[in-house]
């Protein structure tokens, strides 16, 4: 995987090293509203695996590296692509640079990627009732579908082409 570079991160591959700030965002992740399977160990142990396991996916796990607080401030996650051509993206970010415009940057960024590869026809994101996870989303045009379950978003192609909201 090819690192992607913006003004303010760099997303890349997942490093062994990193587990220290996995730690830290699994901890912060804990606190945040969503389900229970979705959380990640917070202990020392669970957080050097969780750094390998990302480091070893590396075609879907970014690591979101802030340059000016010299760490790992997030992950993005390429989930699955649907038979429709749907893929399911997800996003943790600390708390401390959700809806402040770092995990827009993050995602505007992972979007533009994903529709620049052929076969993607929308992107879908499952958050539960969570504002400050869902708010940069929102910002980019992602919106609620009809047949979506309780904090899925989607945006087209076509959508983020046109650039609605951005």
């Amino acid at each position: 995987m090819d690192a992607l570079v913006t003004l303010r991160l760099v997303l890349r591959a997942f490093e062994q090293d990193d587990w220290q700030d996995i730690q830290e965002l699994a901890a912060d992740w804990k606190a945040a509203p969503g389900p229970v399977f979705d959380k990640w160990p917070t202990d020392e142990e669970g957080a050097k695996g969780l750094a390998g396991h990302f480091g070893g996916h590396a075609d879907r796990f970014y690591a979101v590296y802030l340059y000016s607080a010299n760490k790992v401030i997030g992950l993005l996650a390429l989930d699955s692509i649907e038979e429709d051509g749907v893929m399911d993206l997800g996003h943790v970010v600390l708390s401390q640079y959700q809806d402040n415009d770092i995990d827009r940057e993050a995602l505007k960024c992972i979007v533009d990627q994903i529709f620049h590869d052929d076969g993607v026809k929308a992107i879908v994101t499952r958050n539960a009732h969570h504002t400050p996870q869902q708010a940069p989303l929102m910002s980019l045009g992602f919106t609620s579908f009809s047949g979506g379950g309780d904090g899925e978003l989607r945006i087209s192609r076509k959508e983020w082409e046109d650039g609605r909201n951005r």
